[in-house]
Parts: C-alpha cells; sequence; structure tokens
C-alpha cells in the first residue's frame, strides 16, 4: 500500500510536474520549503485515520451516539436538498456547508450538513485520528455528512436497537476510507496524466487524446 508520505508527496509536487512550475534541481532553500510544506500536509491531510489504528477508541467514540440528536439535528427531518457534498479532491475541503451557502443558491431550507467540527463540539472530543475514523465513517470522501446518510448509519450500527455493533462499524469504516483513497486516486491519475502529455507529449496518454480529439474534429 502507498504510504502516506508518498500521498503528500505527490499532492505537493502536482503543480511542478503539470507545468505551472520550472523543472530545475531543487535549491536548498526549496526543499526545506518543501520538507516545512510537507510537514504542514501531513498534520492537516485528512486521512480518515487510515494510518493511526485508532479503530478501538473510535468504536468507543461512535458507541456514544444514540441518534442524530445527539449530532445536532433536534429538529424533525427536512428534505435534503438537491445539493451533495462535494469530495474533498474536488474542491470539498473548502466548500460551504449548505446551511452557511448565499439563499440564492438555495431552494428555501434544505437539511443542514454535519461538520467534523460540528461532530467534535457534540461529542466533547478533540480533532485528531480517532474523531477522522468516526467521521470518515458517516461521511465518506466527503466534508460533511448529511443527516439520512447518517440516520441510515446509525441504523446499521444498532440492528435491534440497542446495542451496538462492532462489526458494522468497522465496516462503514472501512468502506468511508474506500470512497475517500478512490477519489483522492483519481484526482491524482487525471493530475499526473495531465502532467506526463505536458511532458511527454509523445506517451500513448498523450496520443490516444490527441486522437480522439482528431475523431470528434472531424466528427462535426
Amino acid at each position: 500500500m502507498i504510504s502516506k508520505h508518498t500521498v503528500i508527496l505527490l499532492l505537493t509536487l502536482i503543480p511542478s510536474i503539470s507545468g505551472f512550475a520550472p523543472l530545475s534541481k531543487p535549491s536548498t532553500s526549496y526543499t526545506t520549503k518543501l520538507q516545512a510544506t510537507e510537514n504542514e500536509y501531513i498534520s492537516s491531510f485528512f486521512t480518515g485515520g487510515i494510518f493511526d489504528k485508532e479503530e478501538d477508541a473510535a468504536i468507543k467514540l461512535a458507541s456514544r451516539i444514540k441518534s442524530v440528536k445527539d449530532l445536532g439535528w433536534s429538529q424533525p427531518s427536512k428534505r435534503r436538498g438537491n445539493m451533495r457534498p462535494r469530495h474533498r479532491a474536488w474542491g470539498g475541503e473548502k466548500e460551504k456547508a449548505v446551511q452557511d451557502k448565499p439563499a440564492s443558491v438555495l431552494e428555501n431550507s434544505p437539511e443542514s450538513w454535519l461538520s467534523q467540527e460540528m461532530l467534535e463540539t457534540k461529542l466533547r472530543c478533540g480533532s485528531g485520528p480517532v474523531s477522522d475514523t468516526l467521521f470518515v465513517a458517516l461521511a465518506g470522501g466527503t466534508s460533511y455528512a448529511e443527516r439520512e446518510f447518517v440516520e441510515k448509519k446509525l441504523q446499521e450500527w444498532r440492528p435491534d436497537g440497542r446495542n451496538f455493533d462492532e462489526a458494522s462499524f468497522l465496516k462503514s469504516v472501512k468502506q468511508g476510507r474506500l470512497e475517500l483513497a478512490t477519489g483522492w486516486a483519481l484526482f491524482l491519475s487525471l493530475s499526473l496524466g495531465s502532467a506526463s502529455c505536458i511532458i511527454f507529449p509523445t506517451n500513448p496518454l498523450s496520443k490516444g487524446l490527441e486522437h480522439a480529439l482528431d475523431a470528434i474534429i472531424g466528427a462535426k
């Protein structure tokens, strides 16, 4: 499995290999800056706790959630609305929650989204790998969890309505991490694929795109 540091390094280097920065031997100052950037990414990049192995602590935290009321949804359910939270790799990291979007882009008042910060506030837990592990189980690869899906998850975690099923929770964690990793893998593949077309214009991917464009233009 690809390591956390490798993923972070690839994300850091994408602007350079995509042609937005000069390709030259890194200077000492650049290397130092790169290391500082990597350290910053490592501390802030959301991985869903996959590298930290805090599943046992996350199980204890998740078992405290009896219903969506524990996460702040105290009113009767509203309509879900047409907007979906974006994947973190595709703008989700900087996206505003639906309840914070301008009224002009909303249809009436859809159900609010749950952020990780709100989850930590409601459960009175600190940020870190335990919170990351729980949140990825609820939100998958997005930065917000939707009430409808959270309710479904909670039902899966307590199939008899009372006892917490650890296996069901861990299944949700695995699914959430897979969704998170798949989105980032697609993002990296497209980014690195575009970069390869710039650096190696005769590579098979570049030639394939060229033939595809010729076919589209010729069909007009």
